[in-house]
């Protein structure tokens, strides 16, 4: 009777494990917002992928020997390429390869409980028309019953798979529209809000400030130009520091104060594209008020100028390699200063002559200065102002010849990249540094001094 009754036992418990676990027990679906979307525009796709959390808990087993932290394999073709804007840490399979996935909201379905896990893709269409991405599928292996074993520990000896299939995404792409584009338009697409603050606002004429700017939103934050500064009414634009980032966009400008007086940077403008509302629309900062003295008051020491505002993880930048970089270009800045202020007025020529002599006697950690300084004469601006993005258009205007416009912007660009903890400088750039400003001289400082010397 006992047998008899410990046999049932068996069988019912046998029968309870055994139960047919169907496609059913799992889903596979994309999502988005919107399907009607824009040329450029970062379209966030959804793909989740739910199992039963019974099934998930007892029954799925390996597909494969990777190991991951949930055994299922998600087939997206379209995924294959595309940026994860969030990568999870839970493993699973996509499209053959382990990548990080997230842990949604449970889902009910019928009273059945499902556990559900997804990812994230940016797509981005190039073309007008309709973009279609196949269904997406879910494959999992599920068993019911196991045993024991000393050397791989639970076993399954009815294994099985199941593939489930969600339903395919069709886009309708359209172009920018070309109504209402304003002139300044860079590329942004999105919606996008702008803050803007100044490292100091009172400064003397030839000082140095930065104005940091954030872009946070929603949109191709990472691609597009930044906002140009380039009319500047009494100051000029030194240099520009971009991060990219993907969150947070931040942008620092380093100005150099020309004029003395109330100046101003104006509200900085960012013209996007908003998908949502299908139209243009501009984004600004907050204007900052300047005031800029003439310089005649006691100037800085050396340690206070080269001290940058302190940089944290929260600017998104690298901020040490950066710091340094700041560090260096207002210390070259104030050198610089402090020699104009000493040296007695000399004849264009003669101050040209004095500055190729100082190239050729440079050292390694004068050369950026007295390059810069020579450059200066070339371009009869102040020394701090050779430091720019647009030196090659600048010394392409003075009818440089382009090669040699080219090779000294990017030699400029190396010497300053020093103080950002790049290769120091060596004697290959205290050669090439020479070579061009004796190239300058034959070429183009000669003529320039023989004018001056007529016009005296």
């Amino acid at each position: 009777m006992r047998r008899t009754a410990l046999l049932a036992l068996v069988l019912i418990a046998a029968a309870a494990h055994g139960r047919e676990i169907g496609d059913d027990s799992a889903f596979v679906e994309a999502t988005t917002s919107r399907t009607t979307v824009y040329v450029g525009e970062h379209v966030r796709i959804a793909l989740a992928f739910g199992v039963e959390a019974d099934v998930l808990a007892e029954n799925v087993v390996p597909l494969f020997r990777r190991p991951l932290d949930l055994h299922l394999q998600v087939a997206a073709p379209w995924t294959t390429g595309l940026d994860d804007p969030d990568p999870g840490d839970i493993s699973i399979a996509l499209e053959g390869s382990p990548v990080g996935a997230h842990r949604r909201a449970d889902r009910v379905i019928d009273g059945r409980t499902f556990t559900v896990h997804g990812v994230e893709r940016l797509l981005v269409p190039e073309t007008p028309g309709t973009l279609a991405l196949s269904a997406p599928e879910l494959r999992i292996a599920v068993a019911t019953r196991f045993h024991e074993d000393f050397v791989n520990g639970r076993v399954p000896t009815d294994r099985s798979e199941i593939n489930v299939v969600g339903a395919p995404l069709e886009f309708d792409v359209r172009a920018l529209p070309e109504t209402g584009r304003p002139d300044a338009w860079n590329g942004a697409i999105g919606r996008f809000s702008l803050t803007a603050e100044a490292d100091r606002t009172n400064v003397d004429v030839r000082d140095t400030l930065r104005v940091t700017l954030r872009i946070s939103g929603e949109g191709n934050l990472a691609t597009f130009d930044p906002p140009v500064l380039d009319t500047l009414a009494g100051l000029h634009v030194v240099g520009t520091l971009d991060d990219r980032g993907a969150a947070t966009r931040t942008v620092i400008y380093e100005l150099l104060a020309l004029d003395s007086g109330e100046l101003s940077v104006p509200a900085i403008e960012l013209p996007s594209f908003d998908p949502e509302s299908g139209a243009y629309a501009t984004a600004r900062s907050t204007p900052i008020s300047l005031a800029v003295a003439s310089g005649d008051d006691p100037l800085p020491t050396p340690r206070e100028a080269a001290t940058p505002p302190t940089a944290t993880e929260d600017d998104g930048l690298p901020f040490v390699p950066i710091a340094l970089g700041l560090a260096a270009l207002l210390l070259l800045t104030l050198v610089l200063r402090l020699r104009q202020r000493q040296e007695p007025a000399s004849p264009p020529h003669a101050n040209r002559d004095a500055a190729l002599a100082a190239v050729h006697g440079a050292t390694d950690g004068d050369l950026a200065r007295a390059f810069a300084a020579y450059l200066a004469t070339v371009l009869e601006c102040e020394p701090a102002a050779v430091i720019s993005p647009d030196l090659e258009d600048r010394l392409l205007a003075e009818r440089v010849d382009a090669q040699l416009a080219r090779d000294t912007a990017e030699l400029m660009e190396r010497l300053v990249a020093t103080g950002y903890g790049g290769r120091p400088v060596g004697p290959a750039d205290r050669e090439r540094a020479t070579a061009l400003a004796d190239r300058f001289d034959r070429e183009h400082g000669r003529e320039r001094f023989r004018r001056e010397l007529r016009s005296e």
